[in-house]
């Protein structure tokens, strides 16, 4: 495990609850990680700016488009170039993350559990896979990096239900969640949540640990022992995310890991693997 310089590389990184360079990363994939980190950190920045109308962010998405597509030029996607030396395989998902902001200006709604996860398809997973191929590991893990990167989506999305409807009309939460327990949309708009908000955001907290159990029985299949200490990280970070907001009204106030959350998740992972 290398330390040197990578709690440095963290501070140039607004916190984040789950770990984008964790201590236990090689040397050699700080750089890549890093670049793809600030790629979907910048257009993530533009796709959810609320000062803008949705087609004025579709606009200045479709400029990172054509940069992916070689028709003109970028310094953020120059510097993502380089530091993955022009490798397709791990520009593409640089792709399917954007795709999924351009989405985000159209799709607000998702009707049931299979329209979520197809977002997080785009939104998320590609993370999870950019890692696998940077470590050059065998895609038969895509299912299960996808099934925590799914889990991850589905706590911190719903950990911002209410800033995410009020400030972009945007819902992550199946709308068939919102009729089975007898909720309304507009209850996350509430500064507390109802009796049966409540019940709902417990389902999906559920649904996400679910997701990130379904993750860990491929764990072992990692070969590097670094990045399996790292998957082991963000699960650990999303279980315990989703145990703090079982205990918290998340309208009220919003839930965060602190130092000791992450102390205790950093570790369980350094054991686990």
């Amino acid at each position: 495990m290398v330390i040197n310089n990578n709690m440095a590389e963290n501070l140039r990184i607004p916190r984040e609850d789950f770990p984008v360079l964790s201590i236990f990363l090689d040397r050699p994939a700080r750089a890549p990680v890093l670049a793809f980190y600030h790629f979907a950190r910048t257009v993530d920045d533009i796709a959810d700016d609320p000062t803008k109308k949705p087609t004025q962010r579709a606009d200045n998405l479709a400029i990172f488009r054509q940069v992916l597509l070689h028709r003109t030029a970028d310094p953020l996607i120059d510097h993502l170039r380089a530091a993955v030396k022009d490798d397709e395989k791990l520009l593409r998902h640089a792709g399917d993350l954007l795709t999924a902001f351009e989405n985000d200006q159209h799709q607000t709604r998702f009707q049931d559990s299979a329209d979520l996860e197809q977002y997080y398809r785009y939104s998320a997973n590609p993370v999870g896979r950019f890692l696998v191929d940077l470590y050059g590991e065998d895609r038969a893990l895509y299912p299960y990096t996808d099934a925590l990167c799914t889990g991850l989506g589905l706590i911190t999305n719903l950990r911002d239900c209410g800033e995410d409807l009020r400030d972009l009309d945007r819902v992550y939460i199946p709308l068939v969640f919102f009729e089975q327990y007898h909720s309304d949309i507009n209850d996350l708009l509430k500064h507390r949540q109802t009796p049966a908000l409540k019940v709902l955001c417990d389902a999906q907290l559920s649904w996400g640990e679910a997701k990130i159990s379904e993750a860990l029985t491929a764990a072992g299949e990692i070969k590097s022992k670094n990045l399996r200490r790292h998957f082991y990280l963000a699960a650990h970070c999303g279980r315990r995310l989703a145990q703090k907001m079982r205990t918290r009204d998340i309208l009220a106030k919003k839930v965060n890991l602190g130092a000791m959350d992450m102390a205790i998740c950093l570790a369980r992972a350094w054991w686990r693997a």
